[in-house]
């Protein structure tokens, strides 16, 4: 079979099909030329195009036809609320003043309340965490928390004026 030690550029030699008349491509039309066979290539052919289709119109993707403004937020609002703003005043005051361990409970649980109905970004969840028992316990964990929520305050537009 193999007459001349051509190589193609895959590593194949070339004449390694030139005692067989019909080929590779010959040997791949004959296994598909049969009616069951037929059958299994066009469906796999359809899939492939469908797939192809459904990529390149961006329906796969879903939503990317939408401009930014009507897409959904990942947070509610980007803007401060009452109740988010009621929070953030509770929160500036006690640090303001003597920021007294003893009275991180009673100040996170009040801050807490107020935040809990917010809409405003992630004031409420920071507000949560900064109440719970094991936060309140742990300067580290406080100081963590009480600096996250005073960021989400301060991203969401809260400045020092707003505090009344």
């Amino acid at each position: 079979m193999l007459q001349s030690p051509e190589v193609g550029p895959l590593g194949v030699g070339l004449s390694a099909y030139s005692g067989d008349p019909v080929g590779i491509f010959g040997r791949i039309n004959r296994w598909a030329s049969t009616p069951t066979r037929q059958g299994i290539v066009t469906a796999v052919a359809f899939l492939g195009l469908s797939v192809a289709l459904l990529l390149a119109s961006g329906c796969a993707v879903g939503g990317e036809d939408r401009p930014a403004s009507e897409k959904p937020r990942a947070t509610p609002t980007r803007r401060l609320d009452r109740p988010g703003t009621e929070a953030c005043n509770t929160f500036a005051r006690w640090l303001a003043s003597d920021e007294d361990p003893a009275t991180r409970q009673a100040v996170a649980i009040k801050v807490d309340k107020q935040a809990s109905t917010s809409k405003s970004g992630q004031i409420a969840a920071k507000a949560e965490i900064l109440a719970k028992s094991t936060v309140i316990a742990s300067n580290e964990n406080w100081a963590l928390a009480a600096d996250a929520f005073a960021y989400e305050c301060q991203h969401l537009g809260w400045t020092a004026a707003d505090a009344r």
